[in-house]
This record gives structure tokens, C-alpha cells and sequence, in this order.
């Protein structure tokens, strides 16, 4: 039998979230805002401190996917400061070797409940436009398209797509 869970990350797991953070960097460049180029490049307090600090503000959430005792995927998911209304989803990717067994879709629900007891109203991200596979995920989810695409990163052709979910 399958076994997947879906917890936060600890403090101490530093080292597995920064793997996972440069697995998914290597995977799905076109997918996130950053480049394991400029990742690759922060030390290990940096990345120490960038895990404790956001385990440790009650505005974000970062979560770890294990599926039978295997590291699966990662998700970040924060608190507008400005908005606390507002919900986004920063990071999520699944290892492609534990992909359609319904892991995002699972994360998806732990951002959800997590956000509606922030007292969230809406659930927000970007999506590449290239990217029809997690688009399709998140549609099925509930999230819908909002505004017009627009350039992802300077200089690429790339464009990302709003999407928003109002809770209920």
C-alpha cells in the first residue's frame, strides 16, 4: 500500500528542502521565478535561515510531499503582508517520478484549509503560460484565469498567467 503524507518542513530539514529546491530548479526552470544558477550560489546558513525564518513566521507554509518514506515534492505558500486577505502560492513542484498519483492536488487542500483558518478570502498564483499540465491542475482545483499574460523573466519570451480562487 501507498503511503503519502504531506507535513511542514522542520527546521532541521534544511538540507532536504534545499535538494528538493535545486531538484525542481533543475527540473522545471521555466517554472519559478528563480534559477538554480542563482540558487546554487546561496551557502548553508543561507539556506538554514531561509527555511527557519519562514517555518517560524505564522504567514508562510512550507510544505514537504514523502510518498512511501520518499521525499515527493515541496510547496510554499504565504500570507500577503500587505493583504491578509490574499493567499499565494510561491513554489510547488512534484518529482516527476511521483507525478499523477494526486500529490499537488493533495498540497493544493492543505494551502486551502491552511488559508481559511489565516482568515484568507482568496487563494492567488501565477502559472506559465507553457504549462498546461499545472494549469489543468489548478483549474480542476477551482482557481480561475484573471488579467492578461504577462513576460515572466526580462529578456525571455515567456509569459505566466494569473489565477485566483475565492474561498468560501
Amino acid at each position: 500500500m501507498d503511503l503519502l503524507i504531506i507535513r511542514e518542513f522542520k527546521e532541521t530539514e534544511w538540507l532536504l528542502y534545499k535538494k528538493l529546491r535545486l531538484e525542481s530548479l533543475m527540473d522545471s526552470p521555466d517554472a519559478f521565478g528563480s534559477t538554480y544558477d542563482n540558487e546554487i550560489k546561496k551557502n548553508d546558513l543561507e539556506w538554514k535561515d531561509c527555511l527557519i525564518e519562514r517555518i517560524t513566521s505564522k504567514m508562510s507554509f512550507p510544505l514537504i510531499a514523502e510518498y512511501d518514506n520518499k521525499p515527493a515534492g515541496l510547496a510554499w505558500f504565504n500570507i500577503e503582508k500587505e493583504n491578509y486577505e490574499k493567499s499565494v502560492l510561491y513554489q510547488m513542484w512534484i518529482n516527476p517520478n511521483f507525478r499523477n498519483r494526486g500529490i499537488a492536488f493533495k498540497m493544493l487542500k492543505e494551502y486551502k484549509d491552511w488559508s481559511i483558518k489565516l482568515g484568507a478570502k482568496y487563494l492567488y498564483l501565477n502559472v506559465t503560460t507553457n504549462n498546461s499540465s499545472a494549469s489543468n491542475l489548478y483549474s480542476s482545483f477551482g482557481f480561475v484565469f484573471i488579467g492578461s499574460p504577462s513576460i515572466f523573466k526580462l529578456g525571455d519570451n515567456l509569459k505566466t498567467q494569473s489565477m485566483i480562487l475565492e474561498l468560501d
